[in-house]
């Protein structure tokens, strides 16, 4: 598939051939997760994949504040991804006016887009990978990341007290929520709650993938079509769901 790249406002830009600037007929955004080795790059071979498997789109990956060389990691938090998430996400959608959003987001990255359900309709789409969920006092008290963070998400049951229940409960777009079935970092009961809280969401689903621990799929994928990397699974999982939903969508219409 041919693609044009475009650096803009410090975000990647990924352009498709089918996808015109002045016509943007979907907007991909990935979110990745909270280790300090990711970058806006790693997340460029699967959001490939799914703009391939939704039929195109335009890829917008960023980097949230903290993450680049030479920026100070400690005076960012959970806080400041997620204004940096809304800041882009509203920026985009002021610019291209794309129909159909869809945003691709694991471990802390499910959290993060739990607070840009306002900010979507029923025409979008949320896939979270192992979604992570922390008591709502680190964006309220804006806890920085490091020991403080540390304590905070680590006390026993915390992520009861999070925020993301509530902010599943407005989200009335489609839902996937894929979950590892070794995963040894999120509680397992984490991804059914954010399952359960979307009441309103259409096509919703919980799948429970492969015996993977907390494994991110947005790799290199320098395995290629390797059926036992966690992104090959994924991305047959979203592709299945995406199928079923189509299905779903058509049938209602005859």
């Amino acid at each position: 598939m041919q693609i044009q790249g475009v650096e803009k406002n410090g975000q990647l830009l990924l352009m498709f051939d089918n996808v015109s600037p002045k016509k943007v007929t979907r907007l991909l955004v990935p979110l990745y997760g909270g280790s300090r080795n990711n970058r806006r790059g790693k997340t460029l071979p699967t959001m490939m994949e799914i703009a391939r498997l939704t039929k195109g789109g335009l890829i917008a990956a960023f980097d949230f504040r903290g993450m680049n060389q030479g920026e100070d990691f400690s005076v960012s938090g959970l806080h400041t991804r997620v204004d940096d998430a809304r800041a882009n996400l509203t920026k985009l959608q002021d610019e291209y006016d794309p129909p159909e959003v869809v945003i691709v987001a694991e471990s802390m990255g499910g959290y993060i887009a739990s607070h840009l359900v306002d900010l979507l309709g029923k025409d979008d789409t949320l896939i979270l990978v192992a979604p992570a969920a922390y008591d709502k006092k680190v964006v309220a008290e804006k806890i920085p990341f490091g020991s403080k963070f540390t304590e905070a998400i680590r006390r026993e049951g915390s992520w009861q007290d999070s925020d993301a229940w509530d902010n599943m409960a407005g989200f009335n777009g489609k839902l996937l929520v894929l979950q590892w079935g070794a995963d040894e970092v999120v509680p397992r009961e984490i991804p059914q709650m954010y399952f359960d809280a979307a009441t309103k969401a259409q096509g919703r689903t919980l799948i429970t993938a492969q015996n993977f621990t907390h494994k991110s799929i947005f790799g290199t994928h320098e395995d290629g079509v390797n059926p036992n990397t966690p992104e090959f699974v994924a991305l047959r999982e979203i592709e299945g769901w995406l199928e079923r939903v189509r299905l779903s969508r058509r049938s209602t219409r005859l």
